[in-house]
């Protein structure tokens, strides 16, 4: 969450009720506590942090997501699972 803190300017645009900092900041908040999930905006930065793609699936051997397109990965993508409306898993 800090490095979204850092890139703010971005990642509000992201973020619902982002333009108001009030509102960004209470959902810096609220992703801190415990149980709370990630959505786009996380895994997002989670790609860029450790500079890897990361894809997502769906039933299917193709992802229907990439974070951090690129031609050249140096890294490994990390690929996830998407299950109901919320949930994901690591593959």
């Amino acid at each position: 969450m800090k490095y979204i803190e850092i890139e703010a300017d971005y990642f509000r645009n992201f973020i619902e009720g982002g333009n108001s900092l009030e509102k960004f900041y209470l959902y810096l908040e609220s992703k801190k506590k415990d149980g709370i999930w990630g959505d786009d905006v996380e895994i997002q930065a989670l790609s860029e942090i450790y500079n890897r793609p990361i894809e997502i699936y769906v039933y299917s051997s193709k992802p229907i997501r990439t974070f951090h397109e690129s031609t050249f990965y140096e890294n490994e993508p990390i690929r996830l699972s998407y299950h109901g409306r919320s949930h994901y898993n690591s593959v």
